[in-house]
């Protein structure tokens, strides 16, 4: 897996970037891809439980919200600075990173009701993946994240078993949850399945090079 843009961005203000994307300016278009890409990817731990596709389509459906609002003009500058219009025809002042990390918030969030997805998300706010921190450092957190972000069974049956060292047939005494050894076995072997292709996904948004244990 690729990074999404490659192209180093030179520096432009907010108005600049409206008025540039509204002209179609390429030089400002690629400014503003990378940006945004350069934002999300410091932020990538607060949108815990989303697979790397998952994550490329949060960044991108943000990303287009904010360009077809600059391109009609619900988001524009004047003299005073930039301001968007809100569905009632009101104004406020806002910011390009503001509106576009709002943006993301709120299309995890519907992400996160669509699925129905029940992660505690207080829990991950501790773990901030950059990707210019030292690569150990970088991949410790990147395991830890991951580990946090899988089902609860998961977490309980790997812990279990890797950390607490203890057999499937202790495991299978302690969690009525499992009716059978096969079962159990099966579940771990999911879980486990489930933890590298999480892992692998991370590493790969980080720029990290993915071990070939995983």
């Amino acid at each position: 897996m690729t990074d999404f843009f490659k192209i180093r961005r030179k520096g432009f203000t907010d108005s600049e970037y409206v008025e540039g994307i509204k002209a179609r300016d390429s030089r400002i278009q690629c400014s503003l891809y990378e940006k945004c890409r350069e934002m999300f990817l410091k932020n990538t731990s607060k949108y815990g439980g989303l697979s790397f596709d998952d994550m490329k389509d949060l960044f991108q459906e943000a990303y287009i919200i904010m360009w077809e609002k600059m391109e009609r003009g619900d988001i524009f500058s004047d003299a005073d600075g930039v301001f968007a219009r809100r569905t009632d025809g009101t104004v406020y002042p806002t910011g390009i990173a503001g509106f576009f990390m709002q943006t993301v918030s709120n299309k995890y969030h519907d992400r996160l009701r669509q699925c129905r997805n029940t992660v505690e998300l207080d829990s991950y706010t501790d773990i901030v993946i950059f990707p210019d921190d030292d690569p150990d450092i970088t991949r410790d957190k990147i395991v830890g994240q991951c580990v946090k972000t899988m089902p609860q069974r998961c977490v309980e049956i790997l812990t279990m078993f890797y950390y607490e060292k203890k057999t499937l047939e202790e495991i299978l005494v302690e969690r009525m949850n499992n009716s059978s050894y096969d079962g159990l076995k099966t579940s771990k072997y999911k879980c486990v399945k489930k933890l590298k292709t999480r892992i692998r996904e991370a590493f790969s948004m980080a720029g990290l090079k993915v071990p070939s244990d995983i």
